[in-house]
């Protein structure tokens, strides 16, 4: 008796079944809509709490004048040390929520890549997949693919909050964010996240899910506060520039200042991340990773010795 084959969709390989693409990508439908949620409600408030607060010029004139006589450690506690355009709503979203914006994609990302990989290995469930004709670089791609496009999904979706929110909340002609400056201000957001990611998932084939996750995480973390406060500590400005915060400080396109050139840097540099952590995992044997030591109390400290 012969046994029938199965056929695939064309839609259901995109979405359902038939690839690991489409595994994962299914898999991510609740982190998309908590992630995309989370940023668009962010965007939302800010334009709603502002434009609520400062309704008329007298009202933003005066708030400008504040914050220009703030120290500069009190400025840059948002993550951008040199705001413009204060008295606008754009300006007003990119100096106090936009940068937060970043730093929550970037560590989203940082988890996703740091356990889509090593942390399906770490429990076995990735063994049966790797003996497959699949083959291991066609595994990590198709996740890889599936975690970009939920970005550009979540870079789509802030595009288009971005520019609603000031068409709904604006109370100034100057208020007004174009489609052009919002999509600006959603990919810088979705590009920091995507290099950050790209960190961890480089890491992970060889620190682990835990060793990716905490080294990557902890130098997102830090190039945001050194990038926010270079302007009060002039000495912090060599260490922001080792990191894409850094690099993309003139970029403010919500303020009405765009920098296209510095976000492709960040480009290349997640890219070329993505291209060792699958040619790493495709090398290594899966799960084999080296252990990080963390710092802790001596064990003569703790009454061990």
């Amino acid at each position: 008796m012969t046994a029938g084959r199965t056929h695939v969709s064309t839609w259901s390989r995109i979405y359902g079944l038939g690839s690991v693409y489409a595994k994962t990508l299914r898999d991510s439908r609740l982190a998309f809509l908590i992630v995309g949620g989370l940023l668009a409600s962010l965007m939302l408030s800010g334009a709603a709490g502002f434009g609520l607060a400062y309704a008329t010029a007298e009202s933003r004139t005066d708030l400008a004048n504040l914050i220009n006589s703030l120290p500069p450690v009190m400025v840059g506690i948002y993550g951008t040390p040199h705001p413009l355009h204060i008295e606008t709503l754009g300006g007003s979203i990119g100096w106090k929520t936009g940068p937060s914006m970043a730093l929550i994609a970037s560590l989203w990302s940082v988890f996703a890549l740091a356990s889509t990989l090593a942390g399906e290995a770490r429990r076995g469930s990735l063994e049966f997949v790797a003996v497959s004709p699949f083959g291991q670089r066609r595994i990590a791609l198709e996740k890889l693919a599936a975690h970009v496009t939920v970005m550009a999904l979540i870079v789509a979706v802030l595009t288009l909050t971005t520019w609603a929110s000031s068409a709904i909340f604006g109370t100034l002609p100057d208020d007004a964010i174009p489609l052009d400056r919002s999509f600006g201000f959603a990919l810088w957001v979705g590009l920091c996240g995507l290099a950050s990611g790209s960190l961890a998932f480089a890491l992970a084939p060889f620190l682990g899910r835990a060793g990716a996750a905490g080294l990557a995480g902890a130098f997102v973390v830090i190039g945001y506060f050194v990038n926010g406060y270079q302007g009060a500590v002039p000495e912090f400005a060599r260490i922001a520039n080792l990191t894409w915060f850094g690099w993309t400080v003139n970029h403010l396109p919500l303020s009405g200042q765009s920098d296209w050139l510095s976000l492709l840097p960040v480009a290349v540099v997640a890219s070329a991340l993505f291209v060792i952590g699958i040619e790493a995992f495709a090398r290594r044997d899966l799960g084999v990773t080296v252990g990080v030591r963390w710092p802790g109390m001596p064990a003569a400290a703790l009454g061990l010795r």
